[in-house]
């Protein structure tokens, strides 16, 4: 499968706000997306919308600690549309995001923040090279996350 990155559409908004996902990645469901510069969409090689992704701020979560996060890092944030879950597709999304990133943002260096449960998106990221730095609580579900980074020489 071909993945296409594109501008982040109100339709594609629309869209995530119906995505379910179940049992713990429940978490997950019904999130709202914003249309700004900082949000960009997947689509397939027919222009179908796949998942999106996000960065900076946008690809944080609110902790109880202050320090977690310094600019040395971009955050990166990758959602997947639940058709396309657990079908072996991590890698190509996860490739696509850094490659958009890179070039979008002039960087290599990368921190990703996941749902302490969510060993799948752990294990992408480990894959592409990210280390798990620290885990933190989010302030306002209390729930546990985990911060990678990734930080690699040349583009």
């Amino acid at each position: 499968m071909q993945i296409n990155v594109t501008e982040m559409t109100a339709e594609h908004a629309k869209d995530v706000a119906t995505w379910t996902y179940g049992g713990t990645y429940a978490l997950y469901d019904n999130s709202e997306v914003d249309i700004d510069p900082h949000h960009f969409a997947f689509t397939d090689e027919n222009g179908a919308f796949i998942g999106y992704m996000c960065f900076g701020v946008d690809a944080r979560i609110p902790t109880n600690k202050d320090g977690v996060y310094c600019d040395k890092y971009l955050d990166v944030g990758l959602h997947i549309k639940p058709d396309y879950t657990g079908r072996g597709m991590g890698t190509a999304f996860m490739q696509s995001c850094l490659d958009f990133a890179r070039q979008q943002y002039n960087t290599n260096a990368f921190r990703a923040t996941i749902a302490a449960f969510n060993k799948r998106a752990q294990a992408l990221c480990a894959n592409a090279g990210f280390s798990t730095e620290q885990e933190v609580t989010h302030a306002t579900t209390g729930k546990t996350f985990v911060i990678m980074q990734r930080l690699t020489k040349g583009m």
